[in-house]
Formats: C-alpha cells, sequence, structure tokens
C-alpha cells in the first residue's frame, strides 16, 4: 500500500506542475514559483526503507531487527 501511495504522490505531483506549466504558456499565471519538497513523500521513502529493512531483518537474521 506504501508504493501505491508513493507512486500516486508522485504521478499527482507530476501533473500539478505539469498544468502549471500549461497556465504559465496560457498567461493565466504569471508569477513563476516552484512547489517545496514533499515532506511526505521524503517521510514515506523512509518508512519504505524501515519496513523493507525490518522485513529483510526478519526473514534472513541479520541487523538490529534479527
Amino acid at each position: 500500500m506504501l508504493v501505491l501511495g508513493i507512486g500516486y504522490h508522485i504521478w499527482f505531483m507530476i501533473g500539478l506542475r505539469t498544468e502549471r506549466k500549461q497556465l504559465k504558456a496560457d498567461g493565466l499565471i504569471h508569477a513563476e514559483s516552484h512547489f517545496p519538497v514533499s515532506l511526505t513523500l521524503i517521510i514515506a521513502i523512509i518508512l519504505l526503507f524501515v519496513g523493507i529493512a525490518a522485513i529483510s531483518s526478519m526473514i534472513f537474521h541479520i541487523g538490529p531487527f534479527g
């Protein structure tokens, strides 16, 4: 579920950036501002790595979770 959520978040952010470029090209917006770094995406990726580390540790009996 987390991988699907990360994929959807990335797809949604790409869509927002594409829409913003189109609005600028159409002259509907004039200011150029960038979307900030997505803290939600960063936390989700960290949680994914922690989950993968925990699962692999339980399977292979290695690391701090073994």
